[in-house]
């Protein structure tokens, strides 16, 4: 199972597809704001691809293992500021475990 929650540049360099290209957020843009990095090109934060297929099965794999290993009741889903406009696909997936 692959994790996505940390950030090493090797792994990055291997899966890079998971991630969108660099492109330095432009705050009040809001397609920038969802689809750019933090950080720069020093300290590189990558912004995950959430609607890459790949990227939506190991996430739902990650929260169901979470949800089995410590019976939760209840799971928040956020992120700042992501589009979480394709998250049924993820909610979809984590029904079906």
């Amino acid at each position: 199972m692959l994790y996505f929650s940390h950030f090493h540049l090797d792994f990055y360099k291997l899966y890079q597809s998971f991630y969108h290209p660099y492109c330095p957020v432009q705050w009040g843009n809001t397609t920038s704001e969802q689809l750019c990095w933090l950080g720069d090109e020093k300290v590189p934060l990558p912004d995950i691809d959430t609607k890459n297929p790949t990227v939506i099965t190991q996430y739902g794999e990650w929260i169901a293992a979470l949800v089995k290993e410590y019976s939760i009741d209840g799971l928040r889903i956020d992120g700042m500021p992501v589009n979480l406009s394709h998250i049924s696909t993820l909610l979809t997936f984590l029904v079906s475990c």
